[in-house]
């Protein structure tokens, strides 16, 4: 793993953040405090060509399958993913089943390929309202059933998002075994440009267009006040959000500070030099997040180096934080330079016993006015380091190969562990060492 801070470059849609107010720490006998962080691009950002990781990795070739309803979670039943050819997924088992239904969001299926890299893959959703899955199947999916269809290709090394709502408007509309259900209409489940999907709010069915501009559904004809809202209920449309919701930066889709201009299921993501509404998830503050596990509406996912990351909460200044140590962290852009009005708030944990406010994540300190809850490793002991984020909650990598304990200069934190040896690493007041 490259020491963070040194600046890997991944391509322009990387997102990529450091502290502004202090780069420069743990020079000295504590390496490995983190000097800048680097947030991960959820899936439907990333570029559409492969990105190439440090040491010649690429980026997996994978879709990610996330299925919302805008059904109250109150009524939703099971809720069955079969995978395979698309027209023969009607006599296909279930992939995966859940119960799960929170906030409209069901679920995420990772899915990939089983031969080669660019071949066609369909899925079919299927979502009781009372009955099972199976007896939706069996019933043509009538009497409270909800299907959806899709069919697209993989891109070779580009993770893409693939967001499907289960809606009320398709309830007990079964469709042909090649189509899907949008708004209450029958299309075809092919999506033609799979590159699409590595773009936010893009993946739609060939047909989607002309469902949302009204045709073929009576109900939405142009004029009617369903089609001049735009469908704002439709995954991937933008709400009203009146004219208070204003961009941080010109031409962006939303405010990452205030969250408005997504819709209830998206968060409002800085991505490419600007902000654009993605899928959320179901991953609470400083939980541990990556593609496969999206932060809550109005979080981000942020990690150092390489993911996993932690959900973070987008801010504009340190005055929309908790205060006391935690911070505004600025973002960078493209070009290194900071994005006015875009950061995010760091937890302002303890080096030395972060669980109360990081649970199982460690905490690490970003530059000499804050500290932040992170992923980290397992080391407790003498070699089981090159920097602190392979070392256990708690402690810190002291000369670039050893996990000590983090102690505070003066007082009885090392107890049996031994002596606290000061470093160079200073937060805010406190001045850190570690057990010896």
């Amino acid at each position: 793993m490259p020491v963070p801070g040194q600046g890997v470059e991944r391509g322009s849609s990387e997102r990529r953040f450091r502290l502004e107010r202090s780069q420069s720490v743990a020079s000295g006998p504590m390496p490995g405090a983190l000097q800048s962080l680097r947030h991960i691009a959820p899936v439907g950002v990333v570029a559409a060509s492969a990105l190439l990781l440090p040491g010649g990795c690429r980026e997996p070739t994978q879709i990610t399958l996330r299925i919302s309803t805008d059904i109250p979670c109150g009524e939703v039943g099971k809720t069955a993913v079969a995978v395979g050819r698309l027209g023969a997924l009607e006599k296909k088992d279930a992939a995966s089943t859940t119960s799960n239904c929170r906030d409209g969001y069901i679920g995420t299926l990772v899915i990939v390929p089983s031969g080669a890299d660019d071949s066609e893959v369909g899925v079919r959703i299927v979502t009781g309202l009372g009955p099972t899955p199976e007896a939706c199947v069996a019933s043509g999916y009538q009497g409270g059933c909800v299907v959806a269809r899709r069919a697209l290709r993989f891109i070779p090394h580009v993770p893409v998002e693939l967001p499907v709502e289960m809606s009320a408007s398709c309830r007990d509309v079964a469709c042909g075994p090649e189509e899907t259900c949008l708004h209450g209409a029958c299309i075809s489940a092919l999506i033609g440009d799979p590159t699409e999907c590595a773009q936010p709010n893009q993946c739609q069915p060939v047909d989607a267009g002309a469902v949302d501009a009204g045709a073929d559904v009576g109900a939405d004809a142009p004029g009617s006040s369903d089609a001049d809202a735009g469908g704002a209920d439709a995954p991937g449309d933008v709400a009203d959000t009146g004219p208070a919701c204003t961009p941080p930066i010109a031409g962006g889709g939303c405010d990452t500070t205030a969250q408005c201009g997504c819709t209830a299921l998206q968060t409002c993501s800085f991505s490419a030099d600007t902000t654009v509404c993605v899928a959320a998830g179901a991953g609470k503050l400083n939980e541990q997040c990556d593609a496969a596990k999206p932060c809550s509406p109005g979080l981000d996912c942020f990690f150092p180096v390489t993911p996993p990351g932690a959900c973070k909460k987008y801010c504009s200044g340190s005055s929309d934080c908790a205060g006391g140590t935690s911070q505004c962290v600025s973002v960078v852009d493209s070009k290194s330079k900071p994005v006015p009005g875009v950061g995010f708030c760091s937890s302002g944990c303890a080096l030395e016993s972060p669980a109360s406010t990081c649970g199982s994540l460690g905490c690490h300190a970003l530059g000499a006015e804050t500290t932040d809850c992170l992923p980290t490793g397992t080391g407790t002991g003498p070699g089981s380091c090159t920097s602190s984020f392979d070392c256990a909650p708690g402690y810190g990598c002291d000369n670039g190969k050893d996990c000590r304990k983090w102690c505070r200069v003066g007082k009885a934190d090392c107890g049996d562990a031994g002596t606290c040896v000061p470093g160079n690493v200073t937060v805010g007041s406190v001045a850190y060492g570690v057990c010896l």
